[in-house]
């Protein structure tokens, strides 16, 4: 369902969990939860500001732990601009958790259509990203970077990481920009195939 409509943009995949996103929050109608999951990203990844606040309000407002971290962690997967850096913005100010913001971070990351916009939040924030948030979540924070394939951005997080050092990890994060070289080169090398064909 999530390759139909996030990768294919399949519009009726998207209207029918629209749909049964709608019937879950006005009636708490019992969704399977494997498939609650994938309906919220679903919604997440083609929502627009509307769908944002509501996501947003299921977080601050869940009714169980399962539902709270569903609704976070979606806030990282929507494509709407405004949205997005809303959510890179929430990790900073308290709305998130200490302990949960980096892994959100890392989600954002990996945001198809926004990662590059993730780093540069990391970047410009990272002094106050070490002082805020535990020395063990920072490389871990930094794993949704192997999701980047742009030269450009490859060469500034390169760049940036010559000069700054995580403070627990420095091998994960080796390898890490070590992912994150072998996904930039699969992708200069094969793009061009796949677009031809």
């Amino acid at each position: 369902m999530k390759i139909k409509a996030n990768i294919c943009n399949d519009k009726k995949t998207i209207d029918f969990c629209r749909k049964l996103h709608d019937e879950h929050l006005k009636n708490q109608k019992d969704i399977e939860p494997n498939l609650l999951s994938s309906v919220i990203s679903v919604v997440a990844t083609n929502g627009d500001s509307m769908d944002y606040k509501i996501f947003l309000d299921n977080f601050k407002n869940a009714k169980n732990p399962q539902d709270e971290r569903r609704y976070q962690t979606s806030l990282g997967l929507f494509n709407h601009e405004s949205s997005f850096i809303n959510t890179l913005e929430i990790t900073l100010d308290g709305t998130i958790r200490t302990q949960d913001a980096p892994y959100l971070l890392a989600l954002c990351l990996r945001n198809k259509i926004h990662g590059g916009k993730a780093w540069e939040f990391i970047k410009d924030n990272w002094n106050d990203l070490l002082i805020k948030f535990p020395s063990n979540s920072i490389v871990r924070m930094l794993s949704g970077l192997t999701s980047l394939s742009n030269d450009d951005l490859s060469n500034d997080i390169n760049e940036f990481f010559e000069k700054n050092h995580v403070p627990q990890g420095q091998l994960t994060l080796i390898q890490t920009l070590e992912k994150l070289r072998i996904n930039v080169n699969f992708v200069n090398r094969e793009s061009d195939k796949f677009l031809s064909e």
